[in-house]
């Protein structure tokens, strides 16, 4: 006896059926590919699509409003600082000495070697790494110039601002170390060239500073001064070489030291007549 299969149509319809359905659903799926393909070069996209994150652009007054006015003045001062310890930074990068008579330069170094550069430090009280950095590096210097002295107000009066630990430091762990204190015309790291001028033209106030300066580095026990004054115009150029002139007769009986800060740049400072 033969067995028929189960699903086996003598007549053939049904696998003509099973195949027209099958070639209409090839059909299908192709007309829905091609439309598919041209909808990705012939349709754009909405404009008021958004593919990604979006930025917001806020005015100066609305950010006005976001800001604490109590925090805008401690910023403020912090900016100066920071000011400040840059141009510190800079003049320790260029201040140089030369043409120091040999008894001063002998002062300075410590002794008569004098086939190797100085090292100078500079030092400033605002800066809480500043006193870390002068006891590592106290042994390798030749001198400290700290930042004690400044010119400021209206009358541009001398204030002192000596740290005594500092201070305290350098004379027990190296006492024959050099101290020359830098004077600045500056509050904040705010240069007043136009005060410096106008002190410099007065002759009165001119000898008043200068025997302020000896005072002060006397009753310290000092061996100079350094002077960093900045944003001078040029027509207060011959009166700060008169200051320095007179300065420098002033300091001379007592063997002390003027050091003058330079712009190397600044077509004003004609440095061969300093």
């Amino acid at each position: 006896m033969v067995k028929k299969p189960v699903f086996f149509d003598p007549s053939g319809r049904r696998a003509s059926r099973v195949a027209g359905i099958f070639g209409a659903l090839a059909i299908l799926v192709l007309f829905v590919g091609i439309a598919f393909f041209v909808s990705l070069f012939l349709v754009s996209p909405p404009d008021n699509v958004s593919l990604g994150p979006t930025k917001t652009h806020l005015h100066q007054s609305d950010t006005a409003k976001l800001v604490d006015p109590s925090l805008l003045r401690p910023a403020a001062r912090l900016a100066a600082e920071i000011r400040s310890k840059e141009r510190v930074q800079r003049l320790a990068r260029h201040a140089k000495l030369a043409h120091l008579p040999s008894g001063r330069t002998k002062l300075l170094v410590g002794g008569s070697d004098q086939s190797r550069p100085l090292s100078l430090g500079f030092y400033v009280n605002w800066d809480d790494s500043s006193f870390p950095s002068l006891k590592r590096a106290l042994p390798q210097l030749d001198c400290v110039i700290p930042a004690w002295l400044q010119l400021e107000g209206k009358n541009m009066d001398l204030v002192e601002n000596i740290d005594p630990k500092a201070l305290n430091y350098i004379r027990d762990n190296k006492p024959g170390m050099p101290i020359l204190p830098f004077i600045q015309n500056a509050v904040d790291g705010n240069f007043d060239g136009v005060g410096l001028a106008r002190l410099l033209a007065d002759k009165k106030a001119r000898a008043d500073l200068i025997q302020k300066l000896v005072t002060f580095t006397a009753a310290n026990n000092f061996q100079g001064l350094t002077i960093d004054f900045e944003n001078v115009p040029a027509k207060a150029q011959r009166s700060l070489q008169s200051f320095l002139g007179d300065l420098s007769a002033a300091f001379a009986p007592h063997g002390w030291v003027v050091i003058l800060a330079a712009p190397f740049d600044d077509p004003d400072w004609h440095l061969a007549d300093y």
